[in-house]
C-alpha cells in the first residue's frame, strides 16, 4: 500500500531522492512539521536531525511512496539509524517521517543547499 512520506532533509534534493528511489518520486505537496526544527549534527557529517522546538516548524515535501519506494527508503535511512514514524503535519494530514536517533550534538540550523554543496555528490554516488 502506498504511503505519504514527509521529507525534511537530504532527500528533498532531487538528485538524492532519485539516487535512492531510482526515479524522481511522486511529489504531492509542500507541508510542514510543527513543534520541531532541523539541526545539523556535526558528529555525523552534518546530516539533518529533527529536534523538538515548540516555536519552530520544519518545512518539507510530501511524496507518495509505493511499497518498493518504502523498502528503498527504509534501507537507506536505516544506515543512519533513522526509523519511520507517523506524524501529523501542519496541514493536518498524516504522513510518515524518518526520525533520527537522539543526537545531543545537533545544535546549529541545518541548510540543504550547504549540505548538497559539501556532501551531495558523494552521498548521491553512495546511494
Amino acid at each position: 500500500m502506498a504511503r505519504d512520506i514527509f521529507l525534511y532533509g537530504t532527500l528533498r534534493d532531487p538528485g538524492q531522492l532519485r539516487a535512492v528511489l531510482g526515479h524522481d518520486g511522486w511529489l504531492l505537496r509542500d507541508d510542514g512539521l510543527p513543534g520541531h526544527a532541523v539541526r545539523s549534527d556535526p558528529a555525523h557529517q552534518g546530516f539533518p536531525v529533527l529536534v523538538a522546538d515548540a516555536d519552530a516548524s520544519v518545512p518539507g515535501t510530501v511524496i507518495r511512496a509505493d511499497p518498493d519506494d518504502i523498502a528503498r527508503l527504509d534501507w537507506y535511512e536505516a544506515a543512519f539509524g533513522y526509523d519511520r514514524r507517523a506524524v501529523t503535519l501542519a496541514s493536518g494530514a498524516r504522513a510518515d517521517v524518518y526520525w533520527p536517533p537522539a543526537m545531543e550534538t545537533a545544535a546549529e540550523p541545518w541548510d540543504l543547499s550547504a549540505w548538497v554543496a559539501s556532501w551531495g555528490a558523494a552521498v548521491e554516488a553512495a546511494a
